[in-house]
């Protein structure tokens, strides 16, 4: 689910922008009402999901059969979410249905509620730490920052690279994990961001994440450094236990 919520990267404009000011309070106010209407729209169909589950003859309704697993807590819901209230909202809106298997993807705020997403005992799927952060008066090195205070306070999380260019980008999210090594994050720790963690999170560490027995053999060998852009070089990698040409 991408939660409704009203998210920008706030930005340095001309001074004649803000002569506008009054025009982006009002689109604010609007989209404000559209999401109010959107998340209302979200309580009434998951509802109606849980009456459809309730029902012993029922005629097949392939939307509810979708998200069927969600609430016996076979499978996960994944929700998009950044902001402070984005977050506390997905969160609030997963414990009123009783969901128990929720991951918070993106979560450009997380670090401002800590407590709150350790309390509630939530995983997340860290949005691109090469980002400048969510507002003008937040450090300009927040987005790198994040991983550090995520794991003081003790909370499941690992990286992503969703955005522009992802799928070409994404042979970078091991330089992602490397950067959290230059904010405090132990590089043990940082390569669990990219291994371990994701693996825990999406629900297969029984097979993969980690090298140990019995699980997939999905591992590489790099010569420098793997989390280093300068240093690593990759010269064997394997595939549930098959080598796959780098040539």
């Amino acid at each position: 689910i991408n939660w409704p919520e009203v998210y920008h990267q706030d930005h340095w404009t001309h001074s004649h922008d803000f002569t506008a000011k009054d025009k982006d309070e009002d689109e604010d106010d609007e989209g404000k009402k559209k999401n109010k209407k959107s998340i209302n729209e979200l309580y009434d169909f998951f509802n109606s999901a849980l009456q459809y589950n309730l029902m012993k003859e029922k005629e097949i309704d392939l939307r509810f059969e979708a998200i069927k697993n969600i609430f016996s807590s076979d499978a996960s819901l994944f929700i998009h979410a950044n902001t402070v209230h984005g977050i506390k909202e997905a969160i609030m809106f997963a414990k009123y249905f009783n969901i128990e298997k929720m991951v918070i993807v993106g979560g450009a705020e997380s670090w401002r509620i800590t407590d709150f997403i350790k309390q509630n005992n939530i995983p997340i799927i860290l949005k691109r730490i090469h980002s400048l952060p969510s507002h003008q008066d937040d450090d300009i090195d927040q987005s790198f920052k994040t991983p550090k205070i995520l794991k003081e306070a003790g909370i499941l999380f690992c990286l992503d690279y969703q955005g522009d260019m992802e799928r070409m980008g994404s042979r970078n999210l091991p330089f992602l994990a490397g950067n959290t090594v230059n904010y405090g994050i132990d590089k043990e720790e940082a390569l669990e961001l990219i291994t371990s963690n994701p693996a825990k999170i999406l629900g297969i560490s029984n097979r993969t994440g980690t090298l140990e027995e019995g699980k997939d053999a999905n591992l590489f060998i790099s010569s420098g450094d793997a989390l280093d852009i300068m240093s690593n070089n990759v010269e064997l990698l394997f595939l549930m236990g098959q080598e796959i040409n780098l040539n």
